[in-house]
Parts: structure tokens; sequence; C-alpha cells
């Protein structure tokens, strides 16, 4: 392939890029797009089961320690003198065993809220790393593109062959990251769906 035509190509080529990539940026950039209403519909899910799980736990803890009896501890003051203190229920043994017995009841439903927060910040630092995976792919791609048509001149300058080939490696560096944003993306999108549907009328 003679000069010329390594230019045009590889120009052409990122000029497709940089189209993708502004197209790609419109529609992933704002906050319609499913993937986003679908993150802001799974907060009313995470208040509602923590809310849940509050209530829950409340009216469990009631339950069994409503009717503990507490016996208050004498301590001895000086050589004679003795004074009561009131022992904390919290540290009884009893509240230990009835929150460890809480958990160990509902373990799925503290997994689930524990996943979906996990996954939701996941999926924001993967959607926030995809953002400027496209910015750094436009401004390249508008970089080399811009470079190979307007400067690559036989009467101005002209590129090593070398160098123009080498100017694809960041590009498809770059691509190659947003495809793996995107996967973990969507592994995200797909977990926290099943959570939203599974507790969709807790939150209604």
């Amino acid at each position: 392939m003679i000069h010329s035509e390594l230019v045009v190509t590889v120009g052409a080529a990122h000029a497709a890029i940089l189209v993708a990539a502004i197209t790609a940026w419109q529609k992933l950039g704002g906050r319609s797009d499913p993937a986003h209403r679908l993150m802001d519909s799974a907060e009313p899910v995470l208040r509602a089961l923590r809310s849940k799980v509050a209530d829950e736990l409340a009216d469990y803890l009631k339950a069994n320690l409503s009717g503990v009896a507490i016996v208050p501890n004498l301590i001895l003051e000086g050589t004679a003198s003795y004074t009561e203190k009131q022992p904390e229920l919290l540290a009884g043994e009893k509240y230990r065993e009835s929150i460890r017995d809480f958990v160990e009841e509902h373990s799925r439903v503290l997994v689930d809220v524990r996943s979906l927060v996990l996954w939701r910040q996941s999926w924001g630092r993967a959607s926030r790393a995809l953002s400027w995976g496209i910015i750094a792919c436009a401004v390249w791609s508008a970089i080399v593109a811009a470079a190979l048509w307007f400067v690559d001149r036989p009467d101005l300058f002209t590129f090593p062959d070398l160098l123009v080939k080498i100017a694809s490696t960041p590009t498809a560096f770059v691509i190659a990251w947003c495809l793996v944003c995107l996967v973990i993306i969507q592994r995200n999108h797909d977990r926290v769906s099943s959570i939203c549907e599974q507790y969709a009328e807790t939150a209604t």
C-alpha cells in the first residue's frame, strides 16, 4: 500500500470512529437511556429493603427481649458499702443471640441489600470509565484524522508510514477499554434488574 492510500484509509477509519464515538456519547452520556432509568429505579427498592429490614429487626428484638428480666448488679464500694448498677440490655447474651438469629433468618435479604449496593457502585464506576473512554476515543480519532488529512501533504509534511500505522494502536486500546466497560455495565445491569424484579412489590 502506497503512502497516500495508507493515509486515506487510516484517516477515514478514524473519522468513522469519531462519528461513532460522538453518537455513543449522545446515547450514553444522558440519563434517559434504559440503563440509567433502571439504576434510578433501584433507589426506591433499596430504601424499601432497608426500611423493611429495620422494621423487622425492631419487631424481632421487641418480641424477644420484652420478657427479659433485668436484675441489678451489686457493686462493692470501699469496705462496707454496696451500690446497684443497672446492666446494659444491649450488652446481654440474649440481645446478641437475638441479633445472630435475626441475621441467620434474614440472610437472603441482607445479602441482596449488600449486593444491590455493590453492583450499583460497580455499575457507576464502569459507566464513568466508559464515558471517559468514549471521550478519549473521540479526541484521539479527531487528532489522527485531522493530522492525516490536513497536515500530511507532499508540499507541507509527510508522516512516516510506520507512524501512521502506530497511530491506530491507541485507538484499538481505547476501543477495547470501552468494550470491557460495556461488559461490566451489562453484567451489573442484569444483576440489579434481577433484584429489582424480585422486590418490586416491596417498593410499592
